[in-house]
């Protein structure tokens, strides 16, 4: 078994040796000096001046306090809304970044920072040149950070040049880079650049790595920043062997603007056992122009050697989008949708019966699975915002802990933007239907058992657009309606059924559901596969798998479709199947929910799972009885425990309540608030009971940061149905 070690686990030994002051035109370097935020600039709290009081009524729409007032800011820097708004950082904290109508002129829409918890709205007045605030105290210190670019990227290669010779430190180089839907953590190194690492008796015969060049740079046009994309010559990427003070160059590509990521293999078995230094050198194009020539450097793993046994297991988690746990052979469903998922779970794995999600769509749901945070906690549930930085996400834990980490996803909520691949060394967008895990099982082969892996698996093959029926699934009664031959959409059967623009008949309803089960059967062989494959690759190997699902989908129960819309049963529960490292098979009808899922990991892992995390280890034995609480946009809350549970939605007069008997009626069909009052207090005592227990008080601008989408991430949000209704 060969020793494997990334330049990211020693980054301490990494120096940077040479560094550009700047690499933008002389143009757009002297607009940015003259125009930009500064990098980070500390704005002093002695140049607020109160100026003048406000309406009562805009106080109470922000939630201010009573008595406050104008304040704005005299010798304050310049605020520019292109590439992008700056962050401003308040108490240590990112205020909500949003857009809006101004204090003082409802008529102006003006870009606006507010911090809840503090009472503090802050706006750009572009009419005064100055910052301005409501608050009802000085408004204190308040830091500015480097603005986003219009895809939403952070602009931290395209700041203006330093002032000093002042090299930067290899950790502030670290960021993840997207090239071509695949996100790698990488070490930007514009051109010209330098990093070394020295190796005292390298054992490692080989550098693998992967390269490339971000095409994304800014340009004047008519006196107004763009940004854009081939500006680039290229740059030149080459890695040197240095020994007793001489260097050898052993490796060199040219890399172009627009073009995917480069993967090479650098052999070094020549110098293996002596003492080396490393370079990896980023050098301007042809054209020698070093403008806008940012050299990503990724995956840099040092092979060879013997390597040291590493006995914690390799953890594959799989998140199918939009799966019923009722649609699943496993969870008693008559027909055979699942029959390879089936008998693996029967001999591999054990069977949660009774698993609930936390939310009702993608991107809450799985910040909840990722975070091991209730929905109520960390409110990111809208599709233009993004998990904060102030949230550890599970891979970050892994990666910390020492995992190679690898994610693979359909896109849509689950993009880089949302935040989703922060902590994984490889993170790939499959805008496909179909998935191709492939590479997954081409990462853990390369692993080869010398380093524990992580692999997140995720797919959209069973959310809608639901395709036309392929034959793979038997019709249980035959169909010749108008949907024959088509594919089931949000714009051309979903929206319009829920507008009530669109009726459809019983055998209609009947046959969408036939297509929703075709695609659970289509799941079935992807995912057998897969499963398949990790039995074989890891047969004397530790493992842990946990096949789940974010959400469910709705086909009519309540006079609906799709998803996010309510929290019904439908759309809250899930499958979950966890084959553990001793393969005990088995069935759980304890309640549990993927709010587990994060603690039950680390702690096979060997982590700690924080303590103040709603979730338990699966694994043990469980009580008969849970509190679990899910959340929704809209106020939509919902509360289970003992067999019952209760909704709440935001009613024209207020908080509408509604209680079901699961026990009795597992399809929440009858809706018993008026006849079991003391029930129903007794929930809502619960409910409160679990909210003082678990949710820690979270800044609404630490917690999830605003984001601006590309057109192709929107429009395939579109197509899934995203910006619509939920």
């Amino acid at each position: 078994m060969e020793r494997h070690d990334t330049w990211f686990d020693q980054l301490d030994r990494v120096a940077v040796l040479e560094y550009p002051t700047g690499n933008l035109p002389g143009d757009v370097a002297g607009w940015l000096e003259r125009e930009s935020t500064p990098a980070v600039e500390t704005l002093d709290p002695g140049n607020w001046s109160r100026q003048r009081d406000v309406p009562i009524e805009y106080q109470e729409g922000f939630a201010l306090a009573p008595g406050t007032a104008v304040w704005g800011l005299t010798d304050g820097p310049v605020i520019r809304t292109v590439p992008g708004p700056p962050r401003i950082v308040h108490a240590g904290k990112a205020m909500t970044a949003l857009f809006g109508a101004s204090p003082v002129d409802p008529n102006q829409a003006v870009p606006l920072w507010w911090d809840r918890q503090a009472g503090l709205v802050v706006w750009w007045d572009s009419e005064q040149q100055q910052l301005r605030a409501l608050t009802d105290q000085q408004p204190g210190v308040l830091k500015i950070e480097p603005g986003r670019s219009e895809d939403g990227k952070e602009l931290r290669y395209e700041r203006p040049a330093r002032s000093g010779p002042e090299l930067p430190s290899v950790d502030q180089l670290e960021l993840l880079v997207e090239l071509d839907d695949i996100t790698r953590r990488s070490l930007l190194l514009p051109a010209p650049g330098r990093l070394s690492l020295a190796m005292a008796g390298s054992t490692g015969s080989r550098l693998s790595l992967t390269v490339g060049l971000i095409d994304h740079a800014l340009h004047l046009e008519q006196g107004e920043l763009r940004t854009t994309a081939g500006l680039s010559d290229g740059a030149r990427c080459s890695v040197e062997v240095e020994v007793d003070g001489r260097r050898e160059r052993v490796w060199s590509e040219l890399v172009q603007p627009g073009e995917p990521w480069h993967a090479a293999r650098v052999d070094l078995s020549a110098w293996q056992g002596r003492d080396v230094t490393l370079h990896l050198v980023s050098e301007p194009g042809p054209d020698a122009n070093a403008a806008f020539d940012y050299v990503a450097w990724s995956g840099l793993q040092l092979s060879g050697g013997p390597a040291p046994v590493d006995a914690r297991p390799t953890v594959v988690l799989v998140m199918v989008d939009t799966l019923r746990a009722d649609r699943l052979g496993c969870y008693g469903y008559p027909i055979e949708t699942s029959p390879r998922l089936d008998a693996w779970a029967g001999q591999q794995a054990v069977v949660y019966e009774d698993a609930v999600a936390d939310a009702s769509w993608t991107l809450p749901s799985l910040v909840s699975i990722f975070t091991g945070r209730s929905v109520l906690n960390h409110r990111v549930g809208d599709a233009r915002v993004a998990v904060g930085k102030d949230m550890t996400l599970l891979a970050e834990r892994l990666s910390d802990a020492g995992y190679a980490t690898f994610g693979i996803c359909g896109g849509g909520n689950v993009r880089p933007q949302f935040g989703f691949a922060r902590g994984f060394d490889t993170f790939i967008v499959q805008p496909d239907h179909e998935p191709d895990w492939d590479p997954a099982m081409a990462f853990l082969a390369e692993l080869d058992g010398a380093r524990p892996g992580f692999v997140f698996l995720q797919t959209y093959i069973v959310h809608h657009p639901f395709a036309a029926d392929d034959g793979r699934l038997p019709l249980e009664q035959p169909y010749d309606g108008w949907l024959a031959d088509e594919d089931i959409t949000y714009w051309n059967v979903i929206g319009p059924y829920l507008a009530g623009e669109l009726e459809l008949s019983d055998a209609d309803q009947d046959y969408v559901r036939h297509l929703y089960d075709a695609g659970v059967r289509r799941l079935d062989d992807v995912l057998a596969d897969v499963l398949e494959e990790l039995e074989r690759r890891f047969a004397d190997r530790e493992l842990l798998v946990v096949v789940t699902s974010d959400h469910g989908d709705e086909h009519f129960e309540h006079g609906g479709m799709d998803h996010g819309h309510s929290l019904y049963a439908e759309l809250l529960n899930v499958p979950l199947i966890v084959r553990s490292p001793d393969r005990l098979a088995g069935r759980v009808s304890a309640p549990v929910s993927t709010l587990d899922i994060l603690p039950t990991i680390l702690d096979v892992v060997g982590l700690q799972p924080p303590d103040d995390l709603p979730g338990r280890v699966l694994g043990g034995p469980l009580p008969d009885q849970l509190v679990r609480v899910g959340g929704n946009k809209n106020g939509m809350l919902s509360v289970q425990y003992d067999g019952r549970k209760l909704l709440q939605t935001e009613g024209a007069d207020g908080p509408e309540l509604a209680l079901y008997d699961l026990r009795n009626d597992p399809t929440e069909q009858h809706d018993l608030v008026d006849e079991q009052p003391l029930i129903v207090q007794a929930l809502l005592a619960r409910l409160a009971a679990f909210m003082d227990e678990h949710l820690r008080e979270v800044d609404s601008g630490a917690a999830q940061e605003s984001l601006d989408l590309d057109e192709a991430a929107l429009e395939q949000l579109r197509e899934l149905g995203y910006m619509g209704d939920h």
